[in-house]
């Protein structure tokens, strides 16, 4: 059962959404499909990887990672199917028709939660889509939304209703992608399996096998052998079932080739895209060098006094900053925060018993630690550290410490995926008050017994929750100016100056912040450097 599930996720990811696409745009996909039917996927990571840094356009960098995530999803790597379909999303919001592209990236979402058996998370998706009937969704891809909503009927056993949603799927995807119909087919070989309808199982996979065959899809004509193996080794029929199987083995090794002649070609053309980025790249320089050249003649001496005099006027200022500064550093650390941490200390020493006092003390030191860390965080964004790396995961570790009671009050489970050894491009300090920030804002809008995940990704690592997610309206101010903040789901109460000093950490260093969220469903957060 498990490998028809994965199954689904090898073949549910044909390339056919077209609006807004560019010439180049749909030349890429086109490219990318017929590199993934024939396992050449280090090919289409070569080409989607030049397309998404010679095209500027938000409309082309969306499919260019939405082409990503279906190449990551052929290899079962959900992690970055997720990453790139988040991105694809960034980028589809900030487009003329957000509504369309914010569609198709939960329609996604839906086949990849449903392809890691998350079905309470895929089910939930594919009701939103239900719900607004399929608006912005093609005929394929509604077609294959419609088909897993079949097979959930299918495991509640009500075969009737299930039968009658495959084949609305199916007829949707022969207007639209008939060569995907074994995709719908070999499910519903497993539904007739359930209902012991031989008959009908031998009828959809000859059907599929033809539809495979005249598409030249190696995978399809698998899935459907594998399906009817798996079939009949539910029903204990070990001859058919062996019959299948060695049909299923024979394909391995004409699949196998396949990969072996991809991989030929993928170091044809890596070297193809490096000669093209190679002239490009010279064309530039030398355009940059010319320009360069000309400015400086013609204004150099300009340039010279008018800078002689500016550096005169702001050493005078900078002077008087710093002292200002310093004055504003000695209050903050002896005026504010001594008296805070003295408070702190006494509350422990009381040593209250009643219940009521405990909880109201209990509150009163999160809320001292809360003021004492915005107070260490305007400190250190006046500072300039001479450690400009830090460790991630110790990093990590601290602050899931320093948080360990907000994260019990609302038992939540914190999955800490990323690696001991990732460096980040900034000094400790600033590391933690970031990381410090975006996990008390995961856990505050985080629901009760919810996830929060920490994980790598290609260009840095991302804090991922599924909690109350952000308005998509305030995405592009995050970061620019201290907001009201807004409540959490527990009513906790929020000032709004983390994500002002962390826009103050970015402006200051080599890493980026950029945040992806879907309303009600949860906010990943991307750290990249």
């Amino acid at each position: 059962m498990r490998f028809l599930l994965l199954s689904i996720s090898i073949l549910i990811c044909s390339m056919r959404v077209s609006y807004g696409q560019s010439k180049k745009a749909l030349l890429t996909e086109q490219q990318v499909y017929n590199l993934n039917n024939n396992a050449q996927y280090d090919s289409s990571f070569a080409l989607l990887n030049h397309f998404l840094h010679h095209n500027a356009s938000d409309s082309d960098r969306y499919y260019g990672h939405l082409y990503m995530s279906y190449t990551y999803k052929r290899l079962f790597d959900y992690k970055s199917t997720l990453v790139h379909l988040d991105s694809a999303l960034y980028f589809g919001l900030r487009t003329h028709n957000p509504e369309y592209y914010q569609a198709n990236i939960t329609c996604q979402r839906a086949f990849a939660m449903f392809d890691r058996q998350n079905y309470k998370a895929s089910d939930s998706l594919m009701l939103l889509l239900s719900n607004s009937h399929y608006k912005h969704l093609d005929k394929e891809h509604t077609g294959k939304i419609i088909s897993l909503e079949a097979f959930m009927l299918m495991q509640n056993q009500n075969y009737e209703a299930a039968e009658k949603r495959y084949q609305l799927a199916a007829q949707l995807v022969q207007e639209s992608s008939p060569c995907d119909l074994p995709m719908i087919y070999g499910k519903m070989i497993e539904l007739y399996g359930q209902k012991n309808d031989i008959e009908k199982m031998y009828e959809i996979y000859r059907l599929g096998i033809k539809n495979a065959d005249s598409c030249k899809i190696l995978k399809y004509t698998m899935y459907m052998n594998h399906a009817m193996q798996h079939c009949f080794e539910r029903e204990k029929k070990y001859e058919e079932a062996f019959f299948f199987l060695k049909k299923t083995d024979s394909l391995h090794d004409a699949y196998n080739e396949y990969k072996y002649l991809g991989k030929i070609s993928n170091v044809e053309q890596k070297y193809a895209i490096e000669r093209k980025d190679l002239e490009i790249k010279t064309q530039k320089q030398a355009q940059v060098f010319l320009i360069f050249i000309v400015a400086v003649l013609v204004s150099g001496g300009a340039v010279f006094m008018f800078l002689y005099f500016k550096v005169k006027q702001q050493n005078k200022t900078i002077t008087q900053q710093y002292k200002v500064n310093e004055q504003v550093i000695s209050i903050i650390s002896h005026d504010i925060k001594e008296p805070l941490l003295a408070v702190k200390l006494l509350l422990k020493k009381l040593n209250i018993q009643d219940k009521i006092m405990v909880q109201v003390s209990q509150s009163l030191e999160q809320q001292i630690s809360s003021v004492n860390h915005i107070l260490t965080s305007l400190l250190e964004i006046r500072k300039s550290n001479a450690q400009n790396t830090a460790m991630l995961f110790p990093a990590l570790t601290n602050v899931l410490r320093d948080l360990h009671t907000k994260i019990e009050s609302k038992e939540l489970t914190v999955i800490n995926q990323t690696t001991e050894l990732t460096e980040v491009p900034i000094s400790p300090e600033k590391l933690r008050i970031i990381l410090y920030n975006i996990l008390s804002n995961a856990i505050k809008y985080s629901h009760y017994q919810g996830e929060i995940i920490l994980f790598n990704t290609s260009e840095g690592f991302a804090i991922q929750d599924f909690g109350a997610g952000i308005p998509t309206k305030k995405l592009n101010t995050l970061l620019k100016d201290a907001v009201i903040s807004e409540k959490g789901t527990a009513q906790e109460e929020g000032n709004g100056m983390g994500l002002y000093i962390m826009g103050q950490i970015v402006k200051q260093s080599k890493i980026d912040i950029r945040f992806v969220s879907d309303e009600g469903k949860g906010t990943t957060v991307h750290i990249t450097y």
